[in-house]
């Protein structure tokens, strides 16, 4: 991959879309999904031009104030979060973006079919936020600024098009069971089935008396559970992406999206706190309870600097900015107390510790996307996956300075782990769930799902799982696990 900007870095990462993941002990944010389209050997390029937009000028993958430009991306999966990211934070008109297979900023048109499109099918059929669809048909234009597609008047993002596919992602949007309405110049085609876009668990927590899961649909989702069998949905009053949950004797806690900070006395009635920052966007990913104050983790992007931040509050209502001593484009996913000190962690294998969440000591070791954080009493142990391979990371600490790489005995990412007092159960993609009695020696269960599983909670006597397209499960042992509705 060519691209050597950290704002292309961090523009993927935030979008956090098809990744969700948090959650339990602690947890991080999944990766994108991988699709047959695009596969050739050829680079892919994304494509901008903000025609004056300052969103865009502020946050494209060039150099500062880049008005347009071309980066070559590598795969086509990276063309998704780019897309998303462009959607969803830019203005768009005036700014456009696109991905494709030619080098330059202005790829030849290509002749769209004379005859309208056709769909012979698609999958999945239901998918999240972030999530991708694979369209199979006819007369597709090769150019994806010549083809539209939308879901109850929902434009989707077109991630790549050949004359008889077409790949979609689903930008943010409410829950809806509806036809494909694909557009060409040659005329519009209808899909005879309905797609479902439902919504995504990102996090879980257990308070003491309940447990809280939160994530994103059409607006931010809160539900509570007494068990973890019935489960109850809250009004969270924002739309923006819930990734955390913490909670202490008397507040809950949730973080998310562009400041987003939500306080409740019971999970139920939910009011948004601010920050006394006013010149800085933060996207907040994680957070903990360590008994005297809450830390919430994440990045932070002022003006064109990209920075880790990590924000502390005594009672979840007023919030003070720490320095994490991290100068560079890092996205911190998780933290958590062991009683003595923090230990938060993120990208390139991020790992910094603090006694007090005010100074903080960086000791990053290596390139591993890091997702998930537990303490169990005698030692961290980190999850996550690798971000030059395809392979998961599992990690131990006794004391969050030295770690001990172990082998997870998967290929799957990893972005959650929780531990119950004897035993660790760790969740990830492809409902991979695995568990282990010590960190080390590690055993695969069977989750009874392929959903991605992004965040898991113990309670004292069961686990909760929780993940895409609303997964839950719930399990007395980490060995047999149980689909709940939410």
């Amino acid at each position: 991959m060519k691209i050597n900007s950290h704002k292309y870095y961090v523009l993927t990462l935030l979008s956090l879309f098809a990744v969700s993941f948090l959650g339990g002990c602690g947890a991080g944010t999944p990766s994108g999904s991988s699709s047959s389209v695009g596969s050739s050997s050829s680079d892919w390029y994304y494509h901008w031009n903000c025609n004056g937009d300052p969103e865009c000028l502020a946050t494209n993958p060039g150099t500062a104030n880049q008005a347009s430009g071309t980066e070559d991306i590598d795969v086509y999966a990276n063309c998704a979060p780019l897309l998303t990211f462009a959607q969803k934070f830019w203005g768009m008109p005036p700014a456009t973006d696109s991905c494709d297979q030619s080098s330059s900023a202005n790829p030849p048109s290509s002749s769209a079919p004379s005859s309208p499109p056709t769909i012979s099918s698609f999958t999945p059929t239901t998918s999240s936020p972030g999530g991708e669809i694979t369209i199979v048909g006819t007369n597709f234009p090769t150019s994806t600024a010549q083809i539209t597609a939308s879901i109850n008047g929902v434009q989707m993002i077109v991630v790549s098009v050949s004359n008889t596919q077409l790949l979609l992602s689903i930008p943010p949007m409410a829950a809806v069971t509806a036809p494909i309405v694909v557009t060409a110049p040659a005329g519009t085609v209808t899909s005879t089935g309905s797609f479902s876009v439902t919504s995504t668990l990102y996090s879980v927590t257990w308070s003491g008396s309940q447990f809280v899961a939160v994530g994103y649909g059409a607006t931010g989702i809160i539900l509570t559970s007494p068990d973890g069998v019935t489960w109850t949905s809250q009004v969270s009053g924002t739309t923006k992406q819930l990734y955390g949950i913490a909670s202490s004797s008397s507040q809950y806690v949730t973080v998310g999206d562009l400041d987003t900070i939500l306080t409740s006395p019971n999970a139920i009635s939910w009011t948004s706190r601010s920050l006394t920052s006013s010149n800085t966007t933060v996207y907040f990913i994680g957070a903990t309870w360590s008994g005297t104050q809450f830390a919430a983790v994440g990045t932070g992007v002022t003006g064109t600097t990209i920075l880790p931040v990590i924000y502390t509050s005594p009672d979840g209502i007023s919030w003070t900015a720490r320095n994490s001593g991290v100068n560079s484009a890092v996205e911190l996913r998780n933290v958590v107390w062991s009683g003595t000190q923090f230990v938060t962690i993120g990208d390139n294998d991020t790992i910094l510790t603090s006694p007090d969440g005010v100074t903080w000591t960086d000791r990053t070791t290596g390139t591993t996307l890091l997702l998930g954080v537990c303490w169990s009493g005698s030692k961290f142990v980190t999850v996550g996956t690798s971000t030059t391979g395809f392979y998961s990371s599992i990690s131990t600490s006794p004391d969050g300075i030295t770690w001990t790489a172990q082998v997870s005995g998967t290929t799957n990412s990893l972005f959650s782990v929780a531990w119950s007092g004897s035993k660790f159960v760790v969740v990830g993609a492809s409902g991979t769930i695995l568990t282990s009695p010590d960190g080390v020696t590690w055993t695969s269960q069977t989750s009874g799902t392929t959903n991605t599983l992004s965040g898991v909670a113990w309670s004292g006597s069961k686990f909760v799982a929780v993940g895409d397209l609303e997964t839950i499960l719930s399990s007395p042992d980490g060995v047999t696990w149980t689909a709940r509705t939410p």
